[in-house]
C-alpha cells in the first residue's frame, strides 16, 4: 500500500496476534463470545505455559507476531505457510537493515554503537512512539509500545537466535492442532464481513483517495478519534481493513505508517461488553457504600445477624437489612434464617472477585 492508500485484506500474521491476545488467561472463557470461546476450549494448557515460559503472559504478546509479519514485508499474506517462511527465514541482520530504512523515513535513529539486538529494540520502540503520536495517541506510546517481558524477546526469535526454533515450534503447533481447525468454521463470517467492507467502500482497494467510513460501527476507533482520522486524512497512514475471523469490531493496531482497524458489527460482542459493564457496576457500586463496607467487615470472621450489626453500627435493623439486601442481590454475602434473625456471612471469592473483575474489565496489564 502506498501512502494515502485503503485496502480491504487478510493477513494471517495479524490474525495469530489477535488470536494470541484473545488465547490469554486473563480472559475467562464465560467472558468472550461464542466463538471465541471456542477457540480457547482447543487450546491446550501445555501450550500456554511453553508459550509463556518462552516469551511472556499470552495478553502481552499482541505485538510479536504482527512485528515480524511487518519486519518480514509478509502482512499482507493470508496463507500460513507463505507468509511464515518469509517470516521464519528473517534473520537479525535484515531485519535491523529493514528496522533503519523505515525508522530514517521518520527522522528516528539510535546510538549506531549499540549491540545490533539493543538497536533493533531502540529504533522499534522509537519508531513505535513516532506512529502513535502521528495519530494522536501520542500517552498509549508512552506508556510502553513494547513491553519488556515479551518484544524484548524479538531478536532471539529472528533466524539464528536461540528461540528461534523453539518459537516456531509453538506457534505451528497453535496453527495446525488448534486454529486452521477452527478457522474453517468462521470462513463464511469472513466472507460476510469481507462483501460488507467492499460494499461499503466501493471497492477492494484505494489510492489517494480517502476510505468511506459511514458504514463503519459508531464504536469503531476510526470513526470515533477524531484524531486518526486526521492521521488518515494527512496521507501519512494507510488504512488496513482487517478481515478476521475473531469477529472485533473496534480494534485497532497502529504500525509505522499503517492503520490497521477491524469491523464487524458489534452484536454479541458489544451486547456481551454492555452486559459485563452492568453485572460489575452492581457489584461494585454494592461495595461503594461505606455502611456496607463496615458490615462487610463485620462478618468477615462471624455470622452476625441484623441486630447485632445494627447495635455495633448504631443505626437502625431496618437500616440494615436494607444494606444487607443490596450486598446479598450483588451475590456478596449470604444469608440464612436462625429462627426470627437473618444471619450474614461473607462471600470472601465473590468479593475478591469483584476486583479481579474490574481489572480484566479494564485489561489492565500485569
Amino acid at each position: 500500500m502506498s501512502a494515502g492508500g485503503w485496502t480491504v485484506g487478510r493477513s494471517i500474521a495479524l490474525e495469530l496476534a489477535i488470536a494470541l491476545h484473545g488465547a490469554s488467561r486473563r480472559m475467562a472463557a464465560s467472558e468472550l463470545p461464542d466463538e471465541m470461546a471456542a477457540l480457547r476450549r482447543l487450546l491446550e494448557d501445555d501450550w500456554r505455559d511453553a508459550w509463556e515460559a518462552l516469551v511472556g503472559p499470552l495478553q502481552n504478546t499482541l505485538m510479536l507476531p504482527a512485528v515480524i509479519g511487518w519486519l518480514a514485508d509478509a502482512l499482507s499474506e493470508e496463507d500460513y505457510s507463505t507468509a511464515t517462511r518469509a517470516m521464519r527465514e528473517l534473520d537479525l541482520e535484515t531485519a535491523l537493515a529493514r528496522m533503519v530504512e523505515r525508522a530514517a523515513e521518520h527522522g528516528v535513529t539510535a546510538d549506531p554503537d549499540l549491540p545490533a539486538p539493543e538497536r533493533l529494540l531502540a529504533l522499534w520502540d522509537e519508531l513505535g512512539r513516532a506512529a502513535f503520536q502521528e495519530v494522536g495517541l501520542a500517552e498509549v506510546g508512552e506508556r510502553g509500545l513494547r513491553d519488556e517481558r515479551t518484544l524484548s524477546a524479538l531478536p532471539r526469535l529472528l533466524q539464528g537466535g536461540d528461540l528461534h526454533s523453539r518459537f516456531w515450534h509453538l506457534l505451528d503447533r497453535f496453527y495446525y492442532e488448534t486454529y486452521a481447525t477452527w478457522r474453517t468454521t468462521r470462513q463464511d463470517a469472513m466472507r460476510a464481513l469481507e462483501t460488507r467492507a467492499v460494499d461499503g467502500l466501493g471497492g477492494r482497494s484505494g489510492r489517494d483517495e480517502l476510505p468511506a467510513l459511514d458504514w463503519l460501527p459508531a464504536q469503531n476507533k476510526v470513526v470515533n478519534l477524531p484524531s486518526i482520522q486526521r492521521a488518515i486524512e494527512g496521507g501519512g497512514f494507510d488504512v488496513l481493513f482487517l478481515v478476521e475471523p475473531l469477529g472485533h469490531f473496534d480494534l485497532l493496531i497502529v504500525l509505522p505508517n499503517l492503520v490497521v482497524t477491524t469491523f464487524a458489527e458489534p452484536g454479541v460482542l458489544y451486547e456481551h461488553f454492555v452486559t459485563l459493564a452492568d453485572e460489575l457496576a452492581i457489584r461494585l457500586k454494592a461495595v461503594a457504600d461505606p455502611t456496607r463496607l463496615k458490615i462487610l467487615r463485620l462478618i468477615r470472621r462471624l455470622d452476625l445477624d441484623n441486630t447485632q450489626i445494627a447495635a455495633y453500627l448504631e443505626i437502625a435493623r431496618p437500616t440494615v437489612s436494607i444494606h444487607a439486601r443490596q450486598l446479598r442481590e450483588a451475590g456478596l454475602i449470604e444469608t440464612r434464617q436462625e429462627g426470627r434473625q437473618a444471619k450474614h456471612a461473607i462471600r470472601t471469592e465473590a468479593v475478591r472477585a469483584v476486583f479481579e473483575d474490574l481489572e480484566r474489565f479494564l485489561d489492565l496489564e500485569g
